[in-house]
């Protein structure tokens, strides 16, 4: 089955050790995972905030960037499929992409 998932969903799913994310590990687990394209983007966007408020650490923050570039999402654009993109690629990335 595929599961549509969205910047939230794989935040929680990457990071979280409280009930959301384990509920958002299962949905993910074992599934096909389709998204939109800007999800890696967002994705990378929700680590960037968590990671100064204190949520996550700089190795968490770093280990679940590292766990998003995989390449396990189908990423749509206007009905074009496309292949999994690091959200590296876009010149508007977090610190976290510069620094590598």
């Amino acid at each position: 089955m595929t599961v549509v998932v969205d910047a939230s969903l794989l935040g929680a799913a990457l990071v979280s050790s409280a009930a959301v994310g384990v509920w958002a590990e299962s949905v993910v687990a074992g599934h096909d995972l389709a998204a939109p394209e800007l999800v890696l983007v967002e994705t990378s966007n929700v680590l960037r905030r968590l990671e100064p408020s204190g949520a996550i650490s700089t190795l968490e923050a770093n280990s679940a960037q590292r766990d998003l570039q995989r390449p396990y999402l189908r990423i749509h654009n206007a009905g074009r499929r496309l292949v999994g993109r690091s959200p590296c690629h876009y010149p508007f990335a977090g610190e976290h992409c510069r620094a590598r």
